[in-house]
């Protein structure tokens, strides 16, 4: 069995609490008025409709809220219209997640902060050509997408046999295994807060993939947030996982840049 799919602790918030990382100088803050400034809207870009910028800065707070619950990552702030998440893994000590319109200052953040080199990372919206030259050095990574979903309209899918599926919950996460011959086939979580759930860490083990179990572990998810009244869901889809989304109903609302500063 991929050692990737073995059962392991939760990461999620049952897990543990997570204190602040690293001494209180991380972030070079400019100033205490700084630290105190909240996250507020700003103008689209040229070109952009208004109504599509709103919504999807709005899902950008809505996904990275269920991201980080997750995750159980507890030290958020706000600064500079950046949302600062101290993730405090060894190659990834903390996330800056911003509007593109915000990319500017979530690179200065990146590149003034005391990580060691490589291990602070940014989620951007917008293409990676109009994102690329605000993030300056910083490395571009990856292009995810955002997307979102009415739960009610997700596709279902059965679970496949010879598998079968099982759900455990907090009072926040919940998440699927799907078990077939022996091992855990596939998993996934949901983060449920209020009326908005997001859908994390979806993976299939290389020797169960093309069975219809993604769907299904989907499927599940998706009912057990409803059943705790969420209405609309988020996720940030790779490349490939984009097409699966894509099939189950879900529409892209922008894309995500992901980067890092470099070594």
């Amino acid at each position: 069995m991929n050692s990737s799919m073995q059962p392991r602790a939760r990461s999620g918030p049952s897990a543990r609490s997570l204190s602040p990382v690293g001494p209180p100088w991380v972030l070079m803050v400019p100033s205490e008025s700084a630290r105190r400034r909240r996250c507020i809207r700003r103008k689209s870009l040229p070109g952009e409709p208004s109504s599509l910028f709103h919504r999807s800065m709005e899902a950008l707070t809505r996904w990275q809220r269920g991201w980080s619950a997750s995750r159980g990552w507890t030290d958020v702030q706000c600064i500079d219209d950046v949302t600062v998440v101290r993730v405090g893994e060894p190659q990834r000590r903390v996330e800056y997640v911003a509007t593109g319109q915000h990319a500017t200052a979530a690179a200065h953040l990146a590149l003034t902060d005391c990580n060691p080199p490589g291990t602070s990372w940014l989620t951007i919206t917008g293409p990676a050509d109009r994102v690329a030259a605000d993030l300056g050095p910083l490395e571009i990574v990856r292009t995810n997408w955002l997307m979102t979903v009415r739960l009610a309209d997700q596709v279902s899918y059965p679970v496949p046999p010879p598998y079968a599926l099982e759900l455990s919950a907090t009072p926040s996460v919940v998440e699927a295994q799907a078990y077939g011959y022996g091992e855990i086939a596939a998993t996934g979580r949901m983060a449920v807060l209020h009326t908005g759930a997001v859908a994390d860490m979806v993976q299939t083990d290389p020797a169960h993939r093309r069975r219809g179990l993604a769907r299904a572990v989907m499927t599940a998810l998706a009912l057990a947030a409803r059943r705790r009244s969420a209405t609309t869901a988020y996720l940030a889809a790779s490349a490939e996982g984009r097409h699966l989304y894509k099939s189950l109903g879900w529409t892209t609302l922008t894309p995500l840049v992901v980067a890092r500063t470099t070594g």
